[in-house]
């Protein structure tokens, strides 16, 4: 009974807070070690992608401000490579975007065996990086269906 109620108490301020309009589906999430969690929410009718990081009674950080437009804001890229004998099996994501003078990427990458999940930012004059590690359990929902339903630009990215 305690553990449920614990979960209750984790997912459903998480969800209410990342489907704040109708229509808005979580697309992809995670809480952050520090407790802080990430939010994707998508709404293909009005054809929007709204970023969300922070606690449910304090976000910090709500990207793009107007969501009208928010898909093109967006960019999304991966490299996959099979498993074998020469080599292990690696799949990386990443979806992009720029707000003001810092570079925003969400990644979900699985080598070496290990996933990993996360936030890099990256201030770009001075290329300095902070790190949001994400906890791999938390998450929920997927970057890879980026790389077929068009919604946003998948660009090259040299891993």
């Amino acid at each position: 009974m305690t553990k449920v109620l614990a979960i209750l108490l984790l997912v459903l301020p998480m969800s209410l807070w990342a489907q704040k309009a109708s229509g808005d589906k979580v697309v992809y999430s995670f809480r952050t070690k520090s407790g802080k969690t990430m939010s994707l929410t998508l709404n293909e009718e009005k054809k929007t992608l709204v970023y969300r990081y922070g606690k449910a009674d304090n976000i910090e950080l709500t990207f793009p401000e107007s969501a009208e437009g928010s898909l093109n804001q967006f960019k999304y890229s991966f490299y996959l490579r099979g498993g074998g004998v020469a080599n292990q099996a690696m799949d990386m994501n990443h979806l992009s975007f720029v707000n003001k003078e810092y570079k925003y990427i969400i990644y979900d990458e699985t080598a070496e065996g290990k996933r990993r999940v996360g936030i890099i930012e990256i201030q770009q004059d001075t290329k300095k990086k902070t790190k949001s590690i994400g906890v791999v359990s938390s998450v929920k929902g997927s970057l890879i269906d980026f790389r077929t339903n068009k919604l946003v630009k998948i660009e090259e990215e040299s891993f």
